[in-house]
């Protein structure tokens, strides 16, 4: 065969002023054939009309006015947020919190099972991990001034999940889940279940209060802080082993935060350094390093 018959045309790149240049059309043309050649059942569900983007626009307001609002998009299993501000003089009040568990709620209504947002370091990282988003992706300096831009999800799944508060007639249950807690973070804690029953009421009767999280009647979870003048301790928090995964642990923080903490106290975990799970899933929800106790074994 001819060398010069398979030699390709010499290549000319030119800028366009716009999308509407001429030729444009073919560069779509090109990608939407590849799109349907590829996977053709989901470009066909984006031509349906149940399936278009839906808008979620929320506003809080009180007796002065708008204090703050939540700007999104729903579509398929996706719920994209895209803007939540709340007015200066009314932040920490809980305002963001409410806007966003509503709008998850909204989106779990029309179908949704994940949420996905942007936001630069600057904003509102922080405020996402706490309720229960993941980091799943960044870009260092992102906006050419050093700044970093984090990409975010969540698995609203565990929107569904319920809290109320324990009583006494949940000790026994309670007490088993606490020897599973026991075992599963390798503590050398010796107690028999009916011990730590025992225990539990006294705890629940005096200085802490007992959270369980169910999810469609099942138990999944369970909390228990004690809230201090400046201070709230999270002494426990266990998940039951086939719903780990999930998001239910960092769900059961987000309803604490949101729900039952005030937000003016300063709030305080405690974690064996062998369980390295448990320090990341802290440090993740936004804790940091503060003490670390040591000690010395009798006879050593």
């Amino acid at each position: 065969m001819n060398a010069e018959a398979i030699r390709p045309a010499p290549l000319k790149i030119e800028a366009a002023a716009d999308t509407s240049a001429a030729g444009c059309h073919l560069v779509r043309q090109w990608l939407r054939e590849h799109n349907y050649a590829t996977n053709p059942k989901f470009m066909e569900l984006l031509q349906q009309p149940e399936h278009e983007v839906q808008t979620l626009v929320l506003l809080a307001s009180n007796d002065t006015g708008v204090v703050g609002g939540l700007f999104a998009e729903t579509r398929f299993a996706w719920l994209r947020i895209s803007i939540i501000a709340v007015r200066p003089e009314n932040r920490s009040q809980g305002i963001g919190a409410a806007l966003l568990a509503e709008a998850e709620r909204a989106a779990v209504a029309r179908g949704c099972e994940h949420a996905y947002v942007e936001t630069m370091e600057y904003q509102a990282p922080r405020f996402y991990l706490g309720h229960g988003y993941r980091v799943v992706g960044e870009i260092p300096n992102w906006d050419s001034q050093g700044h970093r831009k984090y990409f975010l999800t969540k698995n609203l799944a565990t929107a569904t999940v319920r809290y109320r508060l324990a009583t006494a007639e949940d000790c026994p249950r309670l007490a088993e889940l606490n020897r599973e807690l026991i075992r599963d973070e390798g503590h050398r804690n010796r107690m028999t279940v009916p011990e730590l029953e025992q225990r539990m009421r006294v705890w629940i009767a005096e200085e802490y209060r007992a959270v369980i999280f169910e999810d469609d009647s099942e138990i999944v979870a369970y909390v228990l802080f004690r809230e201090e003048p400046q201070e709230i301790y999270l002494r426990q928090l266990f998940v039951v082993a086939h719903r780990r995964g999930q998001g239910i642990g960092r769900r059961a923080v987000e309803i604490l935060r949101t729900q039952l903490w005030p937000h003016n106290k300063r709030l305080t975990v405690a974690a064996l350094t062998s369980n390295e799970n448990a320090l990341q899933f802290w440090r993740s929800l936004g804790y940091t390093d503060y003490a670390v106790s040591l000690e010395i074994l009798p006879g050593a």
